[in-house]
């Protein structure tokens, strides 16, 4: 192919797959293989949670292995346990909160947006796509976010997301509020990970300087 069409052709065929099935992961992790059989070879690649591939085969083995197209155009079988072809994005509050602990434990990764590694913002920002909705990606302009509506500490609800920092102008961490005075965040501090947290312990009541609930 001629480097003047290639510009061209990646343009079709993003537009292809755009219009084509496209299976979403929703396990936290997924393996690939090159054949439907886990014990012959190693998986191709294992990716993240919420990585879209596009469809290219009928369902096999009883419809336990789909058919999929990776990045170079190789193809490669994943089990239809590990993706949905019709991903959610209208979770309930009660709903997320419950679902948000599948990822307790994972590695916070400073830029992280995926389950190899989240930082806080990249967390926040999906457990809000989960509702169907797009945040900004850092936590600073989340704060900002038109969506979303200033609230009190003092009136706290299930779902409000949460703001640290040494100033409302200056905010460096968030996590999203579950209750009972607990939030869930990504975070370096004291345990690399994943993690619920106290909102009383004296290191984040001197940190939150603010709190928004999606309108």
């Amino acid at each position: 192919m001629s480097l003047a069409l290639r510009p061209i052709f990646r343009k079709l065929r993003f537009q292809m797959i755009a219009d084509s099935h496209v299976a979403q992961v929703e396990a936290l992790f997924a393996n690939l293989y090159r054949e439907t059989n886990i014990t012959k070879h190693q998986p191709v690649v294992t990716i993240p949670f919420e990585a879209r591939l596009e469809v290219i085969g009928d369902p096999q083995g009883d419809g336990r292995w789909i058919q999929v197209r990776l990045p170079d155009d190789r193809a490669a079988w994943i089990q239809a346990g590990d993706i949905t072809l019709t991903p959610r994005n209208n979770a309930g509050i009660a709903e997320l909160i419950e679902w948000s602990r599948r990822f307790l434990g994972l590695p916070y990764l400073w830029g992280g947006t995926s389950t190899y590694g989240y930082d806080c913002s990249g967390f926040t920002q999906m457990l809000c796509r989960r509702r169907g909705y797009s945040l900004p990606r850092d936590a600073g302009p989340q704060a900002q976010w038109v969506g979303a509506k200033m609230v009190e500490k003092t009136d706290l609800q299930p779902g409000d997301l949460l703001y640290f920092g040494s100033s409302a102008q200056h905010i460096t961490h968030t996590g999203m509020y579950i209750g009972n005075g607990q939030f869930i965040n990504a975070t370096a501090y004291q345990h690399p990970i994943v993690q619920i947290d106290n909102l009383n312990e004296e290191h984040w009541t001197k940190l939150l300087v603010a709190a928004t609930r999606i309108k």
